[in-house]
């Protein structure tokens, strides 16, 4: 006759897990105050040199330009949704909504392009940057993921990007399409 399991002993089919190892190296810092955080960050910025603030500044100017109207409008229609049935929505999105709802979503990529190339250009010089489509068109094995249409807006945003830091670097106007 076998002896029931007590309350400090393991179920007998029950997998015991290993307990988790300590954790090494120095503790995580604390959480930080909003103050602090952004005092912090205005300290950082003030020890570093005029050109990485100004491109610091330029470059959170590109950002909220391009990417903040997109972010409105995706609230918008995230708001207009809501009490609106699925036909009624694609109603609205068709009937020049969604055209608009491209429009910032191309100006958002080129700025954030932009501003990525800026990035790149308050540490490297002009020269030794490329801009290059290494991902992101989506076609595996002959079973594309995104539409041909979608791959050349890509490609479309990446050079108007080229162009629009092209243009500021060398001090000249955009290049003429052939």
């Amino acid at each position: 006759m076998t002896e029931p399991a007590g309350p400090t002993d393991p179920a007998p089919d029950a997998i015991q897990s290993p307990a988790p190892p300590p954790l090494a190296g120095p503790a995580p810092p604390a959480v930080q105050s909003t103050r602090r955080l952004i005092g912090a960050s205005f300290d950082l910025l003030m020890r570093s040199s005029d050109r990485m603030r100004s491109t610091s500044f330029y470059i959170g100017a590109i950002v909220l330009g391009t990417v903040g109207p997109f972010a409105l409008a995706s609230l918008i229609l995230e708001v207009a949704a809501l009490h609106r049935t699925r036909r009624e929505y694609e109603a609205l999105l068709s009937s020049g909504s969604g055209a608009a709802f491209a429009v910032l979503a191309f100006v958002a990529a080129l700025g954030l392009i932009v501003s990525a190339v800026e990035s790149a250009l308050a540490i490297y010089p002009a020269s030794r940057i490329f801009l290059n489509p290494d991902c992101g068109f989506g076609t595996f094995s002959n079973r594309p993921v995104n539409s041909a249409g979608i791959a050349t807006s890509k490609l479309r945003a990446i050079v108007a990007a080229a162009e629009t830091v092209r243009s500021r670097v060398s001090g000249t106007g955009p290049r003429e399409s052939p």
